[in-house]
This record gives structure tokens, C-alpha cells and sequence, in this order.
């Protein structure tokens, strides 16, 4: 028995007239001619309760080359195979849609053989941590305490003491991890490093100090020295938002999708002002983590202001 056919689950199919239908998909939209009415049939079979065989059968009856079209909808992720025709999240569902062309990454069968094959070591425990969990977990990965593919590291708030201790833990242990954390309306995931191949945090939190002119006032924030606020729950708006950024990056991690997962980016996202950027992380040429100078003796960040 073959597979089951379905419209993706992100998919919307709109009657433009009578005539014409517009497709649209993650990141891309069709407008096609429908005047025999065989691609609104198509869609109406495909509704999780036929086989691809039965689908393709009914489309024939009609079309000649039905199959053409059947396969243009599929190589468009437009038309995916789902054995499980389970209602899931829509968060999970966008996330795997929009990390083309892995649209079908809910089938067992890449779960199987691509996704689970990748271990995660997740640390956090925060919003942010806990929704990322639930949906990578829901897109079949492993999550391990110990020699993980990818280690993990989210923050609901722009803890940068906490990630720099991280950072040095994992280029000493040689562990490739990806930091991402919320701050107030902003998501920022980033940066992927790869030991002894790409700028660290640590690169990061310096380069990012070194262009501000409070800097005093930067140390505070960062080192978490509040005495009013800082410390409530995120909105849960914005946590499935940051959790999609961070999912679909880990994604790209995963397949080596550069598009989505790549090293020396940090990609930020501001929800208020509804922009996302992505700069690049060059790596600091003395840096104390993985500069070539580095020692494991060193006492005093060779970057941290000195006292007067």
C-alpha cells in the first residue's frame, strides 16, 4: 500500500473566480488555471483519507497526464505523503514547511532516517527552552546530556555572563553550540560556533561592546544586575516566535542547509519594528577563548576594562 496523500498543512488553496486559484505556500505562492476544475478535485481527494495510488487512479480517470501534475504539486511541497494525518501544532508544522525542502520531516520515515540521527544536549530552562524542546521533539530529535551533535544554549533574557561561561566550557571541551536568547521584543540566534573554526561568544560579546559608547551601562544589563524587572516570563507571542527562529536554525545545523543554520551569523529579529537582520561574527584576533594566545592561566580578560 502506498503512502497517503495530503495538502501540506501550511498550505492555502484560494478561489480567485471561477476559473483561476492561487496557491500559497512558505515563501512562495502560485496562481494557476483551474477551468476543468481537476486541481480543486485533487485538492478535495487529497484530504488524508486516500492513497497516493487512489489519488493518481481518480486524477487519470480526468487527465492524461494527471501524474505531471500530481508530481509538480509534490516537488512543490504542495502535496506531501503523511501517514499520520494527526492534527499538530501549527508551530511545528511552519517549521518544518519553511525549511524547504524538508517540508515532510513529520513522516516517519525521515524521522527515521535523517532527523534522528542528530543529537541535541539543550541547555536552558526557561520559555524559550521549554518551547523549543516540545517542538524539536514533536520534529523527532534527540535530546542526550553528553556528547551531542549540537549543544543547545537559550536564555528568555540577554544573559551574556552566563553564555560566555557556556562558550568557554564548549571550546575547551570542543563541543559545536548555537546560542539564542530573547531580550524584551528582540530574538537573537547566534552565534553558531564551531571550535577552532569560527568566531565564539566570547568574540561576539566584545565585538558588540567595543561599537557602544554606554559600556558601563551595557555590563550592567548583561551581567543580569537588575533590581526591578528582568526576571518575569516572556510573552508567549514572542517565545513561539524566538522558538521557530531557533528550531528552523537548528534545522539547517542538522541538514547543513547554510541558508538557515550557518556559522558566524547572528540573526536578529525585532518584533516590534517587524525586521529581521543578519550580520556577521568575525573572530577576535586576541581573543582570550579561542584566540591563538589563549592559556589556560590566564587570570584577567585581556578586553574587560581596567579600573582606575
Amino acid at each position: 500500500m502506498t503512502s497517503i496523500l495530503r495538502v501540506g498543512p501550511t498550505i492555502e488553496v484560494i478561489e480567485l473566480d471561477e476559473v483561476r486559484l492561487q496557491i500559497l505556500g512558505v515563501g512562495e505562492a502560485f496562481t494557476l488555471t483551474d477551468e476543468r476544475r481537476y486541481i480543486r478535485d485533487l485538492v478535495a481527494w487529497c484530504d488524508g483519507t486516500r492513497s497516493e495510488d487512489e489519488v493518481r487512479s481518480l486524477l487519470m480517470a480526468r487527465l492524461s497526464d494527471g501524474n505531471k501534475l500530481i508530481d509538480f504539486l509534490k516537488a512543490r511541497h504542495i502535496l506531501v505523503e503523511a501517514q499520520d494525518c494527526r492534527p499538530g501544532d501549527p508551530l511545528v508544522d511552519y517549521i518544518a514547511s519553511a525549511a524547504l525542502p524538508f517540508a515532510s520531516l513529520r513522516d516517519e520515515r525521515r524521522r527515521q532516517t535523517s532527523l534522528n540521527m542528530s543529537s541535541i544536549c539543550l541547555v536552558g530552562n526557561g520559555a524559550l527552552a521549554n518551547e523549543c524542546h516540545e517542538a524539536m521533539s514533536a520534529l523527532g530529535l534527540n535530546f542526550v546530556d553528553k556528547d551531542a551533535d549540537l549543544t543547545l544554549a537559550l536564555s528568555d533574557v540577554m544573559d551574556h555572563a552566563s553564555m560566555r561561561e557556556l562558550n568557554r566550557g564548549a571550546i575547551a571541551n570542543r563541543d559545536t553550540i548555537l546560542f539564542a536568547s530573547l531580550d524584551r521584543f528582540n530574538i537573537r540566534v547566534g552565534p553558531l560556533v564551531v571550535p577552532g573554526e569560527t568566531a565564539c561568544f566570547e568574540c561576539y560579546h566584545h565585538r558588540l561592546r567595543s561599537q557602544l559608547h554606554f559600556q558601563r551601562e551595557f555590563d550592567a544589563r548583561t551581567e543580569r544586575r537588575h533590581l526591578i524587572g528582568g526576571a518575569s516570563a516572556p510573552s508567549s507571542v514572542i517565545t513561539r516566535a524566538g522558538a521557530a527562529l531557533v528550531c528552523t536554525s537548528v534545522i539547517g545545523f542538522v541538514f547543513q542547509h547554510m541558508s538557515l543554520g550557518r556559522p558566524n551569523v547572528l540573526i536578529e529579529q525585532d518584533l516590534l519594528s517587524n525586521s529581521l537582520l543578519s550580520q556577521p561574527i568575525l573572530k577576535l584576533p586576541r581573543c582570550p577563548v579561542c584566540g591563538p594566545g589563549r592559556t589556560e592561566s590566564l587570570q584577567r580578560d585581556i578586553y574587560s576594562p581596567v579600573a582606575a
